[in-house]
């Protein structure tokens, strides 16, 4: 239930999860989870550069954002519950003016699939 808006890393709903980023310092430098102010059963560590863009490798590209209608501050959103965040949060946003924000790329999509799939078959395979 994506309602739920659902932690990244542990799956339990917003807000029993929050997470802060962190600018670091340096040109075109990527934000880091603030691990000190964020909240999670489940807090790993990731390189929040590499999480970021999907790969053939690494499809999924589900990275804490910083919500474009929330104040500065504010908890920020997972890349994959930004569109159920802008309309629960903020109904009046026009969600197609945000899209490039929040929406996953059809191979994103595929490949995602590709690994529950595999996942699972492999798991029928050892009962």
């Amino acid at each position: 239930d994506q309602t739920l808006q659902p932690c990244g890393l542990c799956l339990r709903p917003y807000p029993m999860c929050k997470f802060y980023l962190k600018k670091i310092k340096g040109a075109g430098a990527k934000p880091k989870v603030d691990y000190t102010k964020s909240i999670c059963a489940n807090p790993l560590e990731f390189h929040y550069s590499i999480a970021e863009t999907s790969t053939r490798t690494g499809p999924c590209s589900n990275v804490p954002l910083p919500c474009p209608r929330c104040p500065p501050g504010a908890p920020v959103i997972w890349h994959y519950n930004l569109c159920c965040h802008l309309v629960e949060e903020h109904p009046s946003a026009g969600l197609k003016d945000y899209e490039e924000q929040w929406a996953i790329t059809e191979a994103e999509k595929v490949q995602l699939k590709e690994i529950w799939n595999t996942k699972h078959q492999i798991r029928k395979q050892h009962k």
